[in-house]
């Protein structure tokens, strides 16, 4: 019995489920931790932002995609073959979905909060233990971090 393919309704929850994961990701990080928005990938925006996510999507999409296939086919490798075979058998709404909704939530998720979090974390002040006395000493290597109020204690 051959299985039927999973309904355009069953696709739709993963997506919401995307959605949700990084609004809950982006209401922690303003609540809970503090950040602000532009320190989340917001602060660069202009009006320019969106055509040049056109422009950058037409051209994956148009030319590197295409010269890519070629490139594959022309050298006997691997082939997109089995992957636009499965693509192609979903509804076509969920595969527009999925780009519009997917794509700007991975980059939300860790061009945002990932780097803005992972950069705090990794130059905030450590304690770690000299090698020469064996006691604890203080190390902090950004003690002039851009994001540091200005006045405010380093220890």
């Amino acid at each position: 019995m051959a299985s039927s393919p999973p309904t355009f309704a069953a696709h739709a929850i993963g997506l919401l489920a995307i959605v949700l994961i990084t609004l809950a990701v982006y209401a922690w990080a303003s609540l809970g931790e503090g950040y602000a928005l532009r320190q989340l990938g917001f602060g660069q925006c202009s009006r320019a932002t969106p055509l040049l996510a056109i422009a950058l999507t037409a051209f994956f999409v148009l030319v590197f995609g295409p010269m890519a296939y070629w490139v594959l086919a022309r050298f006997g490798s691997q082939s997109f073959s089995a992957g636009i075979e499965a693509v192609s058998q979903l509804p076509a709404a969920y595969v527009v979905l999925t780009i519009i909704i997917v794509a700007p939530a991975e980059e939300l998720l860790y061009r945002g909060y990932a780097i803005a979090r992972l950069f705090d974390l990794l130059s905030a002040p450590r304690c770690i233990i000299c090698p020469k006395s064996g006691g604890p000493c203080f190390n902090n290597p950004v003690a002039d971090h851009p994001r540091r109020p200005k006045g405010a204690e380093v220890s």
